[in-house]
């Protein structure tokens, strides 16, 4: 699917937004090299125009996913501050999303995951409801506790019927446990990271600062809009 009206960052904004910024040498993984520009101080500068390319590509495919009414879950659980961010992408996307801590065997334990989910979500009509105003205050505040509990770590995921066909992972080398499990289901990974971990197991690689909240920010802004315009054309 071509995309038509998508401005994507450039090199020199993605430079501004420290996102040409890698690792020591001696932590640069040996699959990252091709995507490195110079070693400068001991440490690895990332080649942005080749994150410029892998990000166009990564577009591309996020697009077609969008357009056929795909499901793209957003992961990132590492920097609460990054967080925030990848939450209000999914949010404007109405994708779902995981930014508190994975848990593992989300995706290939789902059946029991989803088997969760729907409790939480049936002890909420039930509080709606006011079904538990015969119960004690101590016992309608310990529905009142796993309520609110299940919501901060499932929220992101309580609308997710079924597997997704794709994860956006900001920080694979974090979130290795999602990507695994993605891999073992051939659920596709588009991948945000810098040098220190393999690309083997992704399938769209976008090499770049991925502790840097405004590069962050800058992948971001752009995901919203490609998924957005391909939701529109659908």
């Amino acid at each position: 699917m071509a995309i038509k009206t998508i401005k994507t960052p450039t090199v020199e904004e993605l430079f501004e937004a420290g996102g040409h910024l890698g690792h020591r040498k001696d932590k640069t993984d040996a699959t990252m090299h091709p995507y490195i520009f110079r070693i400068q101080n001991r440490i690895s500068i990332i080649n942005l125009d080749k994150t410029v390319v892998n990000l166009s590509e990564a577009l591309e495919y996020i697009s077609d996913l969008a357009s056929h009414g795909k499901t793209i879950l957003f992961v990132g659980t590492k920097n609460p501050e990054v967080a925030k961010i990848i939450k209000k992408a999914a949010v404007e996307t109405k994708s779902p999303y995981m930014v508190e801590r994975w848990i593992g065997g989300l995706l290939t334990n789902f059946k029991n995951v989803k088997k969760k989910i729907d409790h939480i979500k049936k002890l909420e009509i039930g509080r709606e409801k006011k079904e538990f105003e015969g119960y004690t205050k101590k016992e309608r505040m310990e529905i009142d506790k796993k309520i609110e509990e299940g919501l901060r770590i499932f929220g992101g995921i309580k609308e997710m019927v079924n597997l997704p066909e794709a994860m956006i992972v900001f920080d694979t080398h974090n979130e290795i446990i999602a990507v695994k499990e993605a891999a073992k289901l051939n659920i596709g990974v588009i991948g945000i990271n810098d040098m220190k971990y393999s690309k083997k197991l992704i399938n769209k690689f976008i090499p770049i600062n991925d502790e840097s909240r405004k590069a962050t920010k800058l992948l971001a802004e752009t995901f919203i809009a490609a998924i957005k315009e391909a939701k529109k054309e659908k």
